[in-house]
């Protein structure tokens, strides 16, 4: 990254480096089957003397291989992690460039390597404090303060104060509104955190204007309560039928005639070819809190999530839904102050 401190000792500069490593000529995208059976889907191009990769999972790949008589090697490194690989090879222009480029990503999923390393800005982290004050006492002034313009414009004030109650209502309030038990970043001017309530989580997230000094732009205030007792334990028994061979719907659990059984199972075959066996995390990251809940399923990559709706009688499923997940809302990124 650009450093305001005294250049290093290296023959190029930093910005000459960040130019090497930032694609200047597209080449078509690319999928592959790894030799861990995970899907990588990637948009590859080229800096100026070195390849670089734009990989749905693991963020910004560079590289490049040489070779002459007798020889060849390949060089390939992870900015985010600064983890990288080095292969050499005693055989005339040996191809070793997806073994290089497979040891690295072997690597990577060893150290749970970050796709991406942010720096939010300083007013991110000031404005999040701003926010989290307006959770736990809601004061116009503040508001009027860190607002931009639009902000009553998108929603009228009362409504948006109206809806951040309800939200917090819907979750049995909020201990601590100043702990946030997830943050990410998506770029250096949004954030979204998780907060833990009493009944459920609130899920927070800002945006903040391009202007000087910056403001709220964007601010959603999103209820997720906890999925109910008997929600949980179908999605859990389903999850576990389909993790068999080969997966199966469960007996135990009655199904509505408007459930498309072989398409899940379809799916689910697909998902644990892909990426192993899944599983159910605890707290559902969408639902109502009584009949319906949306579930993450833990894999070796986690792009999965599973929706479940149960009738009224508390047993019968009427609706399910598992799908693919975007995998770029699944990369890791990593915040960084430095």
């Amino acid at each position: 990254p650009a450093r305001d401190d005294r250049p290093d000792d290296h023959p190029l500069s930093r910005a000459s480096r960040r130019e090497m490593q930032q694609q200047h000529r597209s080449m078509p995208p690319a999928a592959r089957l790894s030799t861990s059976r995970v899907v990588e889907a990637s948009a590859p191009g080229y800096g100026f003397g070195l390849f670089v990769d734009s990989s749905v999972r693991w963020g910004t790949i560079v590289s490049h291989p040489g070779g002459y008589p007798g020889f060849g090697s390949c060089m390939c490194w992870h900015p985010a992690s600064g983890l990288g690989v080095v292969m050499l090879a005693n055989s005339t222009y040996a191809k070793v460039s997806r073994t290089c480029r497979e040891a690295l990503e072997a690597l990577l999923q060893e150290r749970r390597a970050p796709a991406r390393r942010l720096r939010p800005w300083p007013e991110s982290a000031t404005l999040r404090g701003d926010v989290a004050r307006l959770l736990a006492d809601w004061d116009d002034a503040r508001a009027s303060r860190i607002f931009a313009v639009n902000m009553d414009l998108d929603v009228p004030r009362d409504r948006r104060r109206a809806d951040v109650a309800l939200a917090l209502d819907s979750v049995g309030g909020v201990a601590d509104v100043e702990a946030p038990i997830e943050l990410e970043a998506q770029s250096p001017s949004q954030l979204t955190w998780w907060l833990q309530g009493r009944s459920g989580r609130l899920r927070v997230h800002i945006g903040l204007s391009p202007e000087s000094p910056p403001k709220i732009q964007t601010l959603t205030v999103d209820a997720v309560p906890d999925a109910a007792d008997d929600v949980v334990r179908a999605a859990r028994s389903l999850v576990a039928a389909l993790n068999d061979e080969p997966p199966v719907w469960p007996g135990t659990l009655p199904v509505g005639t408007g459930v498309d059984t072989a398409s899940t199972i379809r799916l689910a075959t697909a998902a644990r070819a892909l990426d192993g066996p899944l599983e159910v995390l605890p707290q559902p990251v969408a639902g109502d809190g009584d009949r319906t809940a949306t579930f993450k399923l833990s894999s070796r990559s986690a792009f999965w999530q599973l929706a479940i709706t149960l009738a009224a009688d508390g047993g019968t499923v009427e609706a399910c839904e598992l799908t693919a997940v975007d995998m770029n809302e699944q990369q890791h990124t990593e915040i960084v102050d430095d």
